[in-house]
């Protein structure tokens, strides 16, 4: 059970990083295994199967023989992809880390849905405008420890400003992966912010 701590002060700092900016993320919650339920809430992590209307499945990422959810999705679900989005954003093959809870009459509501969320560290090793390469521990694949990071004008900069962002420095970024494999940050804390991992 030593996972479950950290997965649920994770989801806290998601909510509490997100709550009213629309735009704010937070660390993707990567518990050991996809799937995982707590006091009658599921935790899933997923690739998205189908979309329908008012409905999505999700297949858990380390279960590839085991049956998918399907997931209600209702006016109460939030739907993030970078900023907050609707149904009509959710794309089959978007990896999805879903909260859900689970129905009295069976059957699961999504309560949370984040969708491509992913998280680099390590230094900037190149820069040229608000695009910089930073080369540590990218956690987005097991054959490269390099990532291309595209800063935009809604990016919040933790511990300095988007003119810090120096070759050298070293930075934690949290954002959307791209269908190019780069990372469009929505927020980038600089060395020595506080960590983004700690619950607020």
């Amino acid at each position: 059970m030593r996972w479950l701590a950290p997965l649920v002060a994770l989801l806290a700092v998601i909510a509490a990083a997100c709550s009213g900016a629309g735009n704010g993320p937070a660390p993707t919650p990567t518990p050991s295994v996809s799937t995982r339920s707590l006091g009658g809430e599921t935790f899933i992590d997923g690739v998205v199967v189908a979309v329908g209307e008012g409905k999505l499945t999700v297949h858990p990422i380390d279960d590839r023989e085991g049956p998918p959810f399907q997931l209600q999705v209702t006016g109460e679900t939030r739907i993030w992809k970078g900023l907050d989005v609707g149904m009509s954003e959710v794309e089959i093959g978007d990896r999805a880390f879903v909260k859900a809870r689970e129905l009295e009459a069976g059957g699961l509501q999504a309560l949370t849905v984040y969708l491509n969320l992913v998280r680099a560290s390590g230094k900037i090793v190149y820069r040229h405008g608000d695009t910089m390469v930073i080369q540590g521990t990218p956690e987005i694949s097991p054959h490269t420890d390099v990532a291309v990071i595209r800063a935009q004008a809604s990016t919040i900069f933790e511990g300095g400003g988007r003119d810090d962002l120096e070759v050298g420095r070293g930075v934690d970024v949290i954002g959307v992966q791209t269908s190019d494999g780069s990372i469009t940050a929505t927020r980038i804390f600089l060395a020595g912010a506080a960590d983004p991992t700690s619950p607020p």
